[in-house]
């Protein structure tokens, strides 16, 4: 076998040829490689000379421009999608939704009247008391002179606040309403008509109607009143609770009058509650919407892309201003139907009632109370004989749910309160001594006058501790119920431990005084005081430390 050399070694006669590398280290290429690569060599020139290249750029162009105008014809149409669904809840809205005009009647005229001369007589009452004081000082006026100026003084501001509320009712109101029932049945708002009897309903043909209230709930801020006509075409009542935050919704009603108008946005939030809307409204569970709502739209509907009523629009925030900020506030149908079927069939609401006075939670009252956290109304008075005091509920019990509604604050339990009928039974979870619990009560009938429950019913201030023969309280900041009327010394509310506010059969213990500890353990709430007694403890009585109004500690023994 012959042998031939290269640069960098040498080579057998018949090896493949070796070939240098751009690193300099020799690769072995074989005849059928090279015959591979002229192969492919010439496929690139046959390509290129008919111009085959370009022509399948072209086509992948093509393809990607294609598919960017599919993507866009995708887009449109789901943009008209949307726009076609909005059109179509519009055209479904509008025959429902009414523009009111609310003009003051006969009634609001002679209130204004009355007020009027009332303020005369009592302009002239006050010039005899000021001849009668012959410009004396009032450190020298006789005391008969000065109570009557002072009794003079109460009069006016109250007449002058019956005057402002007879002005508001002579101005001419305006807002919307939906029709919820073919009888010509609409609801409102209770602001819009506010006690006036000069209605006008002007429907969507144009047609003006004179209207009747039937019954209103200003506690809700809801209204129904009655038209006389046909071919009226209602809306429908969607379910409120479906509805999730970003959701889309449409608002319907005649902002500064402009009847029929249209607003979209989106379900900005759920649940909103001590929303200060420049009125009182007791129960509120608010949806909020970005919605374009203005002064006018007060009582026309929130609409879902269903074409269904998920709420009554009711309040705007401006931050001061006149016109909406992107934050509106609107009933939600669940409730609002609810409402608008009782005023309908009755006049009126008749609503479920506990029979308790409840109290926000501060941070202490979540460490006394043994609370994960301040969500839940406190307990913190139960008036005697009522459905509570009868289902057992006591001061200081902590309420977390209802029916299964959790329950975050004191707004939130009178709604869903509010929301079961009387003699419905509700089953109340509580928080007790730390331990969570379910109590079924029989729901007894709202009273009127809340206020008045107070004055009419004995209240029970704390809880019964039988073996202590008193009833306690736990001491505390966040617990407020009253405790100055037992001359309680402010001190005591940082000092923290069981109040006595109420002894039965006890000589030992009066109202007002403070147990600090039992049977030598301290004590800081009612919870403590149970606590302790509840352990083991060698003897036949229980020992306790307890601090008077003065501030003297004193000990007390008291057989078990």
């Amino acid at each position: 076998m012959r042998t031939s050399y290269t640069q960098y070694g040498y080579q057998a006669e018949g090896a493949p040829e070796l070939r240098r590398t751009e690193g300099g280290w020799p690769v072995t290429r074989s005849p059928s490689t090279r015959i591979g690569w002229l192969t492919v060599v010439l496929i690139v020139t046959a390509l290129t000379a008919f111009n085959v290249p370009n022509y399948m750029l072209a086509h992948w162009a093509y393809a990607v421009e294609q598919g960017k105008i599919q993507a866009t014809n995708d887009g449109l149409a789901s943009v008209n999608e949307v726009s076609h669904a909005f059109r179509m809840v519009a055209n479904v809205a509008r025959p429902g939704v009414v523009q009111i005009r609310v003009r003051p009647g006969r009634r609001q005229k002679d209130e204004l009247q009355a007020v009027e001369s009332e303020r005369k007589e009592l302009d002239a009452q006050r010039e005899q008391l000021r001849k009668r004081a012959d410009g004396r000082s009032t450190e020298e006026l006789p005391r008969d002179v000065l109570l009557e100026l002072l009794e003079l003084s109460r009069k006016e501001r109250d007449l002058e606040s019956r005057r402002e509320q007879a002005l508001e009712h002579m101005q001419q109101s305006a807002g919307s309403g939906v029709l919820f029932d073919a009888a010509g049945y609409i609801l409102t708002n209770n602001h819009v008509i506010d006690e006036r009897t000069d209605i006008e309903v002007r429907l969507s043909d144009e047609r003006n109607i004179e209207a009747r209230l039937i019954g209103s709930d200003p506690k809700t801020d809801l209204a129904v009143i009655k038209i006389d006509s046909k071919d009226l075409h209602p809306l429908s009542f969607g379910d409120s609770d479906a509805m999730e935050v970003g959701d889309w919704v449409l608002a319907v009603g005649a902002p500064f009058g402009l009847s029929q108008s249209v607003s979209h946005g989106i379900i900005s939030d759920k649940g909103r509650t001590d929303i200060n809307v420049g009125r009182q409204i007791l129960y509120q569970d608010f949806i909020q919407t970005d919605a374009a709502i203005n002064h006018g739209n007060s009582g026309g509907p929130l609409m879902n892309l269903r074409g269904e009523v998920v709420g009554i629009n009711t309040a705007i925030a401006t931050e001061g201003g006149s016109v909406n900020s992107g934050v509106a506030f609107t009933i939600p149908s669940n409730l609002a139907s609810k409402i608008a079927r009782a005023l309908r069939e009755s006049g009126e609401v008749a609503r479920g009632w506990l029979g308790i006075q409840l109290a926000n939670l501060g941070d202490d009252a979540i460490e006394q109370l043994g609370l994960e956290s301040d969500a839940g109304a406190l307990v913190n008075v139960v008036y005697v004989d009522s459905p509570a005091q009868k289902a057992g509920l006591e001061c200081e019990d902590v309420i977390v749910a209802v029916n299964g509604h959790k329950v975050s604050t004191i707004r939130r339990l009178q709604a869903v309160v509010a929301d079961v009928l009387p003699g419905e039974r509700a089953n109340v979870s509580i928080v007790r001594d730390g331990k969570r619990q379910d109590i079924e009560i029989l729901l007894g009938r709202q009273p009127e006058d809340l206020r008045s429950v107070g004055r009419r019913s004995t209240p029970i201030l704390g809880r019964s501790v039988k073996s202590l023969r008193v009833g306690l309280r736990t001491m505390g900041e966040s617990l407020p119920f009253g405790l100055f009327e037992f001359g309680v010394p402010r001190a005591y509310l940082d000092r923290g431990g069981a109040l006595v506010v109420e002894s039965t059969r006890n000589d030992d213990l009066e109202p007002g005084e403070l147990i600090v500890q039992v049977n030598d353990k301290s004590v800081r709430s009612l919870g403590d005081v149970l606590d302790a007694l509840r352990s083991k403890h060698s003897g036949r009585y229980n020992t306790l430390e307890v601090v008077g109004a003065d501030g003297e500690s004193r000990t007390v023994r008291i057989r078990r």
